[in-house]
């Protein structure tokens, strides 16, 4: 059987800033759904466990701890499909994730299905579920979508986005100051060096990251949890692009050591 053709720098940076999208989407609207609970962001978490533990406050700590396992959850789950994927030779292992994800966000809207915004106050037996379906999902994702070429992208947090960009931009920086120097052209060949087009990835995945949360802002005060559908949208597109041009065998990962 012939192999599909491997996705592009260009295409596989696309798949990921719609993905850090969704990310921003259903942080934002966790957060302001779930009692200001990070379903996608696990250092604010482990913030606010530490110090609901020092001040003995143990129901708040179990309650910003529950997201925490189940990112973890979502981790473990999804890097042991790609795994099962490798050794079996099945490249859409990302649909199979992605499917998945748009389920646990599926399972979301039907806790509160009607289109009006509520808050699951932390006591609330809706809080549990609600938060695990969340944050599985993020975890899943955060382990699907990991390299665009060379280069390591992280799409449910921005935190190591943004190290990227400041690396990233200041290569690019000392390059142009290097050519200045030397009385060279500098911008008909930016879009060429490799510090550059990373520079401009980080700062759209900040981007696609911060239109997510503004678009879970204004659709969710409307819409509440109807609000992720368009991010079970995105999730089902992408779903079919890896049935056809699998997103797997198109990343690129670093040589491991022979054990």
């Amino acid at each position: 059987m012939r192999q599909p053709k491997p996705l592009s720098y260009t295409q596989k940076a696309g798949i990921a800033l719609l993905v850090t999208w969704v990310a921003g989407l259903v942080d934002t609207l966790g957060f302001l759904m779930l009692s200001e609970i990070l379903t996608g962001n696990m250092t604010g978490n482990s913030v606010r466990v530490a110090i609901a533990s020092t001040a003995t406050d143990w129901n708040t700590a179990a309650h910003r701890l529950w997201p925490l396992l189940m990112f973890v959850a979502g981790l473990v789950i999804s890097a042991c499909i790609h795994e099962i994927g490798v050794r079996r030779a099945i490249a859409q292992t990302s649909a199979i994730v992605f499917l998945l994800e748009a389920g646990l966000f599926s399972g979301f809207i039907a806790l509160f299905p009607a289109p009006q915004f509520v808050s699951f106050r932390l006591f609330s037996p809706y809080f549990y579920p609600a938060v695990a379906l969340l944050s599985l999902g993020m975890g899943l994702q955060n382990a699907t979508v990991t390299r665009v070429g060379a280069l390591s992208v992280r799409t449910t947090h921005v935190t190591g986005t943004m190290t990227e960009f400041a690396e990233g931009i200041s290569q690019f920086i000392f390059w142009a100051w290097d050519r200045q120097q030397r009385g060279r052209e500098i911008f008909p060949l930016a879009k060429k060096i490799k510090s550059f087009r990373e520079t401009v990835l980080m700062a759209g995945l900040w981007a696609a990251f911060f239109m997510g949360g503004v678009c879970a802002a204004l659709a969710g005060k409307h819409w509440g949890a109807l609000a992720l559908v368009p991010a079970i949208a995105v999730l089902l597109l992408l779903t079919g692009v890896d049935m056809v041009r699998p997103i797997a065998a198109s990343q690129e990962h670093p040589p491991q050591e022979n054990h």
